[in-house]
């Protein structure tokens, strides 16, 4: 299943943990569900190993195809929004830039996740995605966090994709 050491196996099986990320650049915080990179990181790294594929449907900002780097696995992201994909492109090549000479391969495809058979994948391995259909900002109660997002020129909606 994965290269883990036996006490990094046992580290990942408890039943809770708490995640404390480090901060995000603003350009990123622009997606108003963008997960961290590193949350990422520890489930690729524990369900697959280096070489592997793992695939992002739903890729926003391209958080899983920079933790695919990180840890040594290839990465395909599906975005359905040219804005988000154009941005995961970016980081991606910027994290490309930044790892070995011979990184593992990260691409982004700006598309329609429900066309997946129509694209010509390789073998996936592991599929590693956060579904952006939980219009939390727009629940009762979460004015508070969409006024900020607002007030700091954050977006508050995916994208108005009739597909989205």
């Amino acid at each position: 299943m994965n290269d883990l050491a036996p006490k990094e196996w046992i580290r990942f099986q408890k039943s809770w943990f708490v995640h404390d990320p480090p901060p995000r650049r603003k350009d990123v915080k622009l997606h108003p569900a963008k997960f961290p990179e590193t949350l990422a990181q520890e489930f690729i790294e524990f369900f697959t190993k280096a070489d592997q594929t793992v695939l992002d449907p739903m890729v926003g900002t391209g958080s899983t195809l920079i933790a695919c780097l990180r840890s040594g696995r290839h990465g395909i992201g599906i975005e359905l929004s040219p804005k988000y994909a154009e941005l995961a492109t970016r980081l991606v090549e910027e994290e490309q830039v930044s790892t070995a000479p011979e990184p593992p391969r990260a691409t982004v495809i700006q598309g329609d996740a429900a066309d997946l058979l129509s694209f010509d994948l390789p073998p996936i391995d592991y599929v590693f995605t956060s579904p952006p259909y939980w219009n939390m900002l727009h629940a009762r109660g979460a004015g508070t966090q969409k006024q900020r997002r607002e007030d700091a020129d954050l977006d508050v909606t995916y994208s108005d994709e009739p597909a989205d």
